[in-house]
């Protein structure tokens, strides 16, 4: 038995019936890499068998203890049987992006049982390219962005050879009975002040100086984010209904790294921006905004997991509150205004103190208190939409000998916030993910499309960029030559340099080309 940690908690509190907390992974397989062809649904229950000693919480439930006084704890599921998370599913005809879509759409709008283990996947046949897909489906309690990742590199093999039979049959840890469960979760949670107090009471023993100056950020940390206030009112915010619309948009990294290049910032800078100029588009036509909003405060998760910390499950993160500027720019403008705020953002005590919001609450509070503050803190009065950007896998993943060839990330939504939009690195594709209430008047198709038109403007900026810049360095090469060569051009200056001519000019550039950013299918 393990006591649920306090940031893994603070998801199951924010769930309700209408804002459920699941995260999904969608990803087209390649059956050409299997030795039939194709792809069996009994090879894909052996493949998950064959890991799940790698990923041991995916064979284990919540126990939620009487009078709820304490966080739950995980045990053992027993009567554990693989065929109830692998679910094969057919699609209608004719199998489209669209069916797959609305079939994905379906999932999200679905609570998960907590009284079993909190995931499944779905196989997915019936396509028009006769790809099959896969949805693995995990609660938020399991695993944030990067532990998402990390679990289904486990649980996925690393060659197309199928894993061989488990060696030991698993057997399940006795559960205990509701009062040894009652003692047992409320003397653990009574510990961990205590652990936490005399952790912090250490470290002033061990180096007063540096406690004191942790202990000043954290203050200063604390006060940045009770002064920064209510987030500015927009068309995103509103209640949100159980029923999910999701769009997808699928962009070359080469596009990200060239535009970074040109102009510094991060990849996480360069999504914000064209989502801050996708939404300024789209409000500029919404009939529920006569009045565009100046800013959004979008949420970013950051990871704070350590080298110690990369495999373990459960959620280690902090959030970044950044204010997109919103209106008529230009997205160099726009790009520059950001880069700046996540900058200072990334220097602030602004992530240590949400981090120890999240943490302390959970750790000093019962849970019923602990609940209640969870959902006071993440719903849309305090932010206006969810951001994140993620690494993507860092090699080849294998489903039953199919390869996982194309992956989007599909998050979830938090109270009275109806967007979020989460963005993997996939091979060399940046793999786009947008969620929305499908009763909200936000047109998905429409930012994804205007994001594109943003990408499109950033990469011809950059390229006009390098251009610049090549030009600029064969100009000095040139003026940099030996006085023979200086002679050689012809004209003379009155200082006694040589003059320009055409030749220090740069010709025969070729026009940029389109941006090779691509759609990858809505409902």
């Amino acid at each position: 038995m393990e006591l649920v940690d306090p940031q893994d908690a603070f998801f199951l509190h924010v769930e309700t019936p209408s804002v459920p907390q699941h995260v999904v992974g969608l990803a087209f397989l390649d059956p050409s890499t299997t030795p039939s062809g194709a792809i069996e649904l009994n090879d894909v229950i052996r493949s998950i068998e064959g890991r799940l000693r790698l990923v041991p919480r995916l064979r284990q439930r919540l126990a939620v203890p009487r009078w709820g006084l304490s966080r739950p704890a995980w045990v053992d599921a027993t009567g554990f049987d693989i065929r109830e998370h692998i679910r094969p599913v057919t699609l209608p005809p004719p199998g489209g992006r669209r069916e797959i879509i609305r079939f994905l759409e379906g999932v999200m709008s679905e609570r998960m049982d907590r009284s079993r283990p909190l995931w499944a996947l779905y196989l997915i046949e019936g396509t028009d390219d006769g790809r099959p897909v896969i949805l693995l489906k995990l609660h938020h309690c399991l695993a944030d962005g990067l532990g998402a990742l990390d679990l289904a590199a486990a649980l996925f093999d690393p060659s197309p050879l199928l894993p061989s039979a488990p060696a030991h049959r698993w057997e399940p840890e006795p559960v205990p009975d509701p009062v040894r469960l009652f003692l047992l979760t409320l003397g653990r949670q009574l510990a961990s002040p205590l652990a936490s107090l005399s952790r912090t009471v250490r470290g002033f023993i061990v180096d007063p100086p540096a406690a004191t100056r942790r202990g000043v950020r954290l203050l200063r940390g604390l006060s940045e984010l009770a002064l920064a206030g209510p987030a500015p009112r927009s068309p995103l915010n509103g209640p949100v209904g159980p029923r999910r619309r999701f769009a997808s948009v699928s962009v070359d990294v080469a596009i990200l790294d060239q535009v970074r290049r040109a102009f510094g910032g991060s990849t996480n800078d360069i999504m914000l921006t064209a989502l801050a100029s996708a939404l300024s588009l789209q409000f500029r036509g919404h009939r529920a905004s006569r009045q565009q909003p100046s800013q959004l405060r979008a949420m970013v998760p950051v990871s704070i997991r350590t080298r110690g910390q990369q495999k373990a499950p459960g959620n280690f993160t902090a959030a970044l509150s950044v204010l997109l500027p919103m209106g008529d720019m230009s997205s160099l403008e726009r790009l520059a205004r950001i880069r700046a705020r996540t900058r200072r953002l990334k220097a602030s005590p602004q992530p240590v103190a949400s981090r120890f919001v999240m943490t302390f609450v959970g750790t000093w509070l019962p849970a019923g208190l602990h609940a209640r503050l969870a959902r006071l803190m993440y719903r849309g009065r305090w932010f206006n939409c969810i951001v994140s950007t993620m690494p993507g896998p860092r090699r080849p993943m294998y489903l039953a000998g199919a390869k996982l060839e194309e992956g989007y990330p599909v998050l979830p939504l938090a109270k009275d916030v109806g967007l979020t939009v989460g963005a993997m690195r996939w091979g060399n594709e940046m793999a786009i993910g947008f969620t929305g209430d499908r009763d909200a008047p936000l047109d998905l198709d429409e930012v994804a499309r205007n994001l594109r038109r943003c990408l499109d403007e950033l990469a011809q900026a950059a390229r006009a960029e390098a251009i610049q810049r090549a030009g600029a360095r064969e100009d000095g090469r040139l003026r940099a030559g030996s006085p023979d060569q200086a002679a050689g051009n012809g004209a003379i200056d009155p200082s006694g340099q040589p003059a320009a001519t055409n030749s220090d000019s740069v010709t025969g550039s070729r026009p940029p080309s389109e941006s090779p950013v691509r759609i990858a299918g809505s409902a």
